[in-house]
């Protein structure tokens, strides 16, 4: 079966229809498509755009810099996995969303629809290293995290995020670790902007916190370094990940505080090194009484 983890849309009435659901098998699987629709004030999709010169991009969940290609308003079967799932077409993008494809059940095909957003292009003159990989953020307020990665050489050709602040670094295939971050941009709707790694002299803080899958409210993350309290520089609170920057922090340790109605964070203290990143990946927990 295809699942799909993101709003549910509703087809809108123009001039341009998808495909009959029943014409979405191939081989005996049910298949996937993708069509892009203009964006409403609501944040829905509005009416059908033309789905030429769209693509379909899926990125595994488990190494999201390995992207499969597929064509808008064709449908397709992807390899049994999961995905993030998102569309591109110009200088437009949609948002992400996850994508379990297990290739069995169903008789018909699943139709998404995405309403499509300004987009700008990054790139990076930072060398990247063969065994690593760069990384573009959007942080724009009301977005769903848009995050894009790409390995090595390839980072230095432009490619397309979603227009408003964007950041991102460099980090290690390996460990996950980020090793280098780089200077945040406002990335401007068609525009081009080389991103380029920031000169770390203090310490660096990347935390990423996966939540459990409740009702919440949006969060507040705080490091606390000696007698500071210190509120990120860059965060972007995504439901399933809030991911957290701090690009110059003195000190030797910090604690991490999430604060929140539901859920919580009681992890280890961060040991922070002038001059390099400390990277945190973690899962929150909920509250013992929320």
């Amino acid at each position: 079966m295809l699942r799909l983890i993101a709003f549910s849309f509703v087809l809108a009435a123009a001039a341009i229809t998808t495909p009959d659901p029943s014409t979405g098998v191939i081989d005996g699987k049910p298949a996937i498509l993708g069509w892009p629709a203009s964006l409403r004030s609501d944040g829905y999709p509005g009416d059908l755009l033309s789905p030429e010169g769209c693509e379909v991009h899926l990125a595994l969940f488990s190494e999201p810099e390995r992207e499969l290609l597929f064509p808008c308003g064709r449908w397709f079967v992807p390899p049994p996995s999961r995905y993030w799932m998102w569309l591109e077409q110009g200088a437009t993008a949609s948002e992400q969303s996850q994508l379990l494809a297990t290739g069995a059940g169903g008789s018909t095909g699943q139709r998404n629809v995405y309403p499509m957003m300004s987009a700008g292009y990054v790139s990076t003159d930072t060398r990247v290293g063969d065994g690593q990989a760069a990384f573009f953020l959007n942080l724009q307020p009301g977005y769903r995290a848009f995050l894009k990665s790409v390995r090595g050489g390839a980072a230095s050709t432009p490619i397309r995020v979603l227009a408003g602040r964007v950041t991102g670094g460099i980090f290690d295939l390996e460990t996950r670790d980020v090793v280098a971050l780089f200077r945040p941009v406002d990335l401007r709707a068609g525009q081009r902007a080389h991103m380029n790694a920031l000169e770390q002299t203090a310490a660096g803080v990347f935390v990423v916190l996966k939540s459990p899958p409740v009702r919440r409210k949006k969060l507040d993350v705080v490091l606390h370094v000696d007698e500071r309290s210190m509120p990120p520089d860059d965060i972007v609170d995504a439901g399933i990940r809030t991911y957290a920057i701090w690009y110059s922090v003195k000190g030797a340790r910090a604690r991490l505080e999430v604060i929140n109605d539901v859920v919580t964070y009681d992890g280890p203290e961060l040991i922070l090194h002038p001059g390099a990143i400390t990277t945190r990946r973690d899962d929150m927990k909920l509250k013992s009484n929320p």
